[in-house]
């Protein structure tokens, strides 16, 4: 339930722009860091609406299958 803040990174900002659980911003930007928390802290609740089917796709019990199967595949490959 809490909003996040992270870089762009193609993964993280991936993650966070598909499901608009937060916003991104240049990590060595102090500027850029201060405008993405005071725009949450504005108006959180769209972000705090995304975090909850967020964490239903992205948590351990999800993502372990998805790395299991990866291990799986690779060493059935062999």
């Amino acid at each position: 339930g809490i909003p996040v803040i992270g870089s762009d990174s193609p993964e993280i900002g991936r993650i966070i722009k598909q499901t608009g659980i937060g916003l991104t911003c240049d990590p060595e930007d102090a500027a850029a860091i201060a405008e993405a928390i005071e725009t949450i802290r504005r108006d959180p609740a769209p972000f705090k609406k995304a975090t909850g089917p967020a964490a239903e796709r992205y948590n351990w019990d999800v993502e372990s299958k998805v790395l299991l199967g990866l291990y799986r595949s690779l060493t059935h490959d062999t």
